[in-house]
């Protein structure tokens, strides 16, 4: 099994893999988040202030590469993640949800477009998916 979850920021991403290993115990499961700040060692918005989204950026897709190279593994991946360095050999999973009866924008989510709104952020992500 090679799956990817992928969606936006706060639509439950970790969550469903935490089901997955308990569904699938035998497969290695991977927050890339979480990865990145064990392998950089700082949180991964600090990476975001201090070095900016392109030294973020190839963080990730070094420790993703490094990843894919298992022969079965999950991977839940940040919200801005591109799509398009996931191979076709990978079951991307776009994990979605309604908003909340309030309409709750995930504010309390850690942003990557700070020049934008978070209604234009939100946007923007759903868009460039």
């Amino acid at each position: 099994m090679k799956r990817v979850l992928m969606g936006h920021r706060g639509v439950g991403k970790s969550s469903l893999l935490q089901r997955h290993e308990q569904y699938f115990p035998g497969i290695p499961s991977f927050d890339l988040d979480l990865e990145i700040e064990k392998e950089i060692g700082r949180k991964v918005s600090d990476i975001f202030s201090q070095d900016g989204e392109t030294a973020f950026r190839r963080h990730e897709l070094n420790i993703f590469q490094k990843i894919i190279t298992g022969d079965h593994f999950i991977i839940a991946v940040g919200g801005g993640f591109v799509p398009t360095q996931i191979s076709p050999d990978i079951d991307a999973i776009f994990v979605s949800r309604r908003t909340d009866e309030d309409g709750r924008l995930f504010l309390n989510r850690p942003r990557i477009h700070q020049d934008l709104s978070e209604l234009d952020e939100s946007i923007k992500l759903y868009q460039d998916r």
